[in-house]
């Protein structure tokens, strides 16, 4: 429809393009190709990620080993809360470590 505007929770922001691809890296155990993404229903992600550099511009930014900062975790842990992913604060924590350290 002409006019409308995608709400501010649906909008694709890096950090919400980073959050969805850690989580697809470590569902899947590597960097997703579009096929990978069009079977667990992420296509909108794909398309994300080409409206913003790349697939391989983002399959660098997050395949560099970087240590994750306390921001990062607690960012991630949010969102897994907010997905509403089983267990408490430090569960959630400990999965954004894990995510994140791929």
């Amino acid at each position: 429809m002409i006019g409308t505007t995608t709400p501010a929770s649906r909008r694709w922001t890096d950090a919400r393009i980073e959050n969805d691809l850690r989580a697809a890296i470590a569902e899947l155990g590597e960097f997703p190709t579009r096929a990978q993404l069009v079977a667990l229903g992420q296509r909108s992600l794909w398309d994300a990620m080409r409206g913003t550099g790349g697939a391989e511009q983002w399959r660098q930014r997050l395949t560099e080993h970087a240590v994750p900062t306390p921001d990062q975790i607690a960012e991630r842990a949010y969102f897994l809360f907010e997905a509403g992913a089983d267990g408490d604060s430090v569960a959630h924590w400990l999965a954004a470590e894990r995510e994140l350290a791929v």
